[in-house]
């Protein structure tokens, strides 16, 4: 059942230009989640807003409610890996039931997540973190901004407002970590860009009109090439928000007042 509800999203996503926003707009909020989950969650529950199953919410003190134990929502996570018959390793995967908060005990009551909401200065700061090449300011550039490859060096005009700079860079730290996983230069383009709008969109840095859709990207493919499509961009982005949440979780510990001892 999980699979064909798979299928059909990924087939939907090759065709339908909307279906695809609402996926990666999906992801930009669930990018702990594989694409393949995302996809489940989006067809099963797509007003939740935190998953976790019956040891998880206990850990809070909540519990399932009596009547949603019957209404779960289907992931899947993996299991045991086994050879094909050419040789390759695959995995083998499990059905996982999650609960959203509003299914249980804890509806209404507010938990430890958001980090507040960073300004753009701060959001940026978070997006160089341990950027893994460095970020070079340049007076002539011709672009907001740049991937040196040779030099293994992102480079950035200088004069750029903070939201062009942070646009720019996440689409060049997105060619960094395509590169890091083997991919060409002209296997980069559209996927860096797609990813850069999934870290655009999780950190409130997207505007309308922002989707750097191109009808051509899923031609010819099938759904499972879609669905490596989508794993690379979902991969992508994640390593980009990674660094810049371990950032912003930092600044924020930083500007906490310190407790005096009376």
């Amino acid at each position: 059942m999980v699979y064909g509800w798979i299928d059909s999203a990924l087939e939907e996503i090759g065709k339908n230009p909307e279906a695809f926003q609402s996926y990666l707009d999906a992801q930009a909020r669930w990018l702990q989640y594989s694409a393949r989950n995302v996809l489940l969650i989006e067809r099963q529950a797509p007003q939740a807003s935190r998953l976790g199953d019956y040891a998880y919410w206990r850990d809070y003190g909540f519990y399932v409610r009596r009547k949603e134990r019957q209404r779960p929502i289907l992931i899947l996570e993996p299991g045991p890996e086994y050879v094909r018959e050419d040789g390759s390793v695959g995995t083998y995967y499990n059905v996982r039931s999650v609960y959203d908060i509003s299914q249980t005990t804890g509806k209404g009551k507010l938990m430890r997540r958001d980090m507040g909401q960073p300004d753009t200065r701060a959001k940026l700061r978070a997006l160089m973190y341990r950027s893994p090449v460095p970020i070079q300011p340049e007076e002539k550039l011709g672009r907001p901004a740049y991937y040196n490859v040779t030099e293994q060096v992102i480079q950035v005009q200088k004069g750029l407002s903070g939201e062009e700079i942070f646009h720019a860079l996440s689409v060049e730290l997105a060619h960094v970590e395509l590169e890091g996983m083997g991919y060409e230069e002209g296997e980069r383009a559209v996927a860096a860009a797609y990813a850069a709008y999934i870290v655009e969109k999780r950190y409130g840095m997207a505007e309308a009109g922002d989707f750097p859709f191109l009808p051509q990207y899923f031609e010819g493919m099938d759904t499972k090439e879609i669905g490596a499509e989508l794993k690379k961009i979902r991969d992508t982005a994640a390593a980009i928000a990674e660094r810049v949440d371990r950032s912003l979780e930092h600044q924020q510990q930083k500007a906490k007042p310190e407790r005096q001892d009376r």
